[in-house]
């Protein structure tokens, strides 16, 4: 792991003259350094080892002027805080910080072997040869991917140039290797509410002032260079399009000889056009590339924007849609549209139940309705046509007429002829008119009821007598030969 000298980055004041403090060959905590990895603009890093378990972790170290001056240290101590939040395979691990016994502060974090983004570049550069496009979109891929978990969090990483890109080794990655973003030394919450560890910074903890300019010119964006207050991860897509720019065309987007011209070129002229200095590339990563540098901040795509963009690119570049490179913002985009899909078919099931209960429930209601705007039995017959029952029925029980037995089941011998019965009139029922035996008709059972006279149906000695038909008439019909027993009521 080194630190590549940065001559055009920007701190909060002049660099200082630093004396020769180098901790190899000491001990820090239970790790003895062994070696010095490089040095930057606010300190250096070194390779230690731990004395009882032989595990490398590297060791990185705040300048000793930096390091009395509160500000710096906590600015410094924020980086771990911001790395332990996220949680991303993309983001260097973060184990301790702590001061040693002269007051210097340090933070212990993991051991990368590989090479940094601007190494690679300047690789290539050498050689003249442009960066494979794929190799290209892969790397903007993963650290588009671990950006877009920074600023979920709410942080802004402030610095993201090729020398904080760290390419290491991974057997996991779909192209066996992953980058890594470092330095989170100037990074800023601008969004306290996402903080998931409040309690060490509120609304009113800063990692910066307000209108200092932090950063790396070449990579500043137009809100950075002009000192602008408000602050988010638009500056972090602004500098990742220049990031992209330059190893897409292979070279910068804006260059001057001074850091004040370049941050000039930043806020007024455009981007040159990436499809005319290089016509090959696709049109809609030249897109992507010319929104993610525009000007104006509310124009610049999200960083998951840009994550599903890259990835789209990516598989219509190598002809297959991998699982592989699919972000956890677009599984989770897609999780979220099969649950969607699941509820709704659950909705549709619950509400055509819904729909038959209520059908069969008004089937139900039409029904009683109907039954009782119909007449009942009792109102289909009238009282007149009610025949009395036999001495032992109960007077409470319902009447039934007489059924007469078949004719096939009478007995044939001794009863004449009825031929004249069923042509013959039916004597009145009429009470005002008398019967046919010469008796006046009784009032009906009901009326006698009603009147509180006591009936008793009485049944003559002769009802089961056979009743003798008139003879027939010369032309009519053969009469039937069977006897018929008609009980008679008075």
């Amino acid at each position: 792991m080194s630190i590549p000298s940065e001559p055009q980055a920007l701190t909060d004041g002049p660099p200082k003259e630093e004396k020769d403090t180098s901790l190899v060959g000491t001990t820090v905590g239970k790790y003895r350094v062994v070696r010095i990895l490089g040095r930057g603009g606010m300190g250096a890093v070194y390779e230690a080892v731990h004395q009882a378990l032989g595990q490398r972790i590297a060791i990185k170290v705040l300048r000793p002027d930096l390091s009395s001056d509160t500000r710096h240290v906590q600015r410094f101590f924020d980086e771990a805080r911001a790395v332990n939040i996220v949680q991303h395979a993309g983001l260097i691990k973060v184990y301790d910080f702590g001061h040693l016994p002269d007051g210097t502060a340090y933070i212990t974090m993991e051991l990368l072997e590989g090479e940094t983004l601007q190494e690679r570049i300047n690789h290539h550069q050498k050689a003249k040869q442009k960066m494979d496009l794929v190799e290209v979109l892969r790397i903007s891929r993963q650290v588009s991917s671990a950006l877009e978990a920074v600023h979920a969090k709410g942080i802004a990483h402030r610095d993201l140039k090729p020398a904080n890109l760290f390419l290491v080794p991974d057997k996991e990655a779909p192209s066996g290797e992953r980058a890594k973003i470092l330095d989170f030394g100037i990074a800023k919450f601008y969004d306290s509410g996402k903080d998931d560890e409040g309690a060490a910074g509120g609304a009113s903890h800063q990692l910066t002032t307000v209108g200092k300019l932090l950063g790396t010119p070449a990579y500043m964006s137009p809100e950075q260079c002009s000192g602008a207050e408000h602050i988010d991860g638009s500056i972090d897509v602004y500098g990742l399009g220049v990031i992209l720019f330059q190893m897409l065309a292979g070279r910068l987007p804006f260059e001057a000889p001074h850091a004040v011209l370049l941050m000039t070129k930043h806020l007024t002229e455009p981007p040159p056009d990436l499809s005319e200095i290089d016509p090959s590339l696709p049109v809609p990563l030249c897109q992507l590339v010319h929104e993610m540098l525009a000007k104006e901040r509310t124009q610049r795509p999200s960083m998951a924007q840009v994550v599903i963009r890259i990835e789209q690119l990516l598989e219509s570049e190598t002809g297959a849609a991998s699982q592989q490179w699919r972000s956890q913002h677009r599984r989770r985009s897609r999780s979220r549209q099969r649950w969607h899909r699941l509820l709704a078919g659950v909705g549709i099931v619950l509400a055509s139940l819904l729909l038959i209960q209520l059908g069969r429930y008004r089937r139900v209601q039409r029904t009683a309705r109907q039954a009782s705007t119909q007449p009942s039995a009792a109102m289909r017959f009238p009282p007149s046509a009610a025949i009395p029952q036999g001495p032992s029925a109960p007077a409470s029980s319902p009447t039934t007429p007489p059924q007469l037995p078949p004719a096939a089941a009478l007995p044939s011998a001794g009863l004449p002829a009825l031929g004249g019965l069923a042509a013959s009139p039916q004597p009145s029922r009429d009470p005002a008119h008398p019967t046919g035996d010469g008796k006046p008709a009784s009032p009906p059972l009901g009326r006698k009821r009603r009147l509180g006279a006591k009936v008793s149906p009485k049944v003559d000695s002769q009802a089961s007598a056979p009743v003798t038909a008139p003879a027939s008439t010369p032309g009519s019909p053969t009469p039937p030969t069977a006897p018929v027993h008609v009980p008679i009521f008075r």
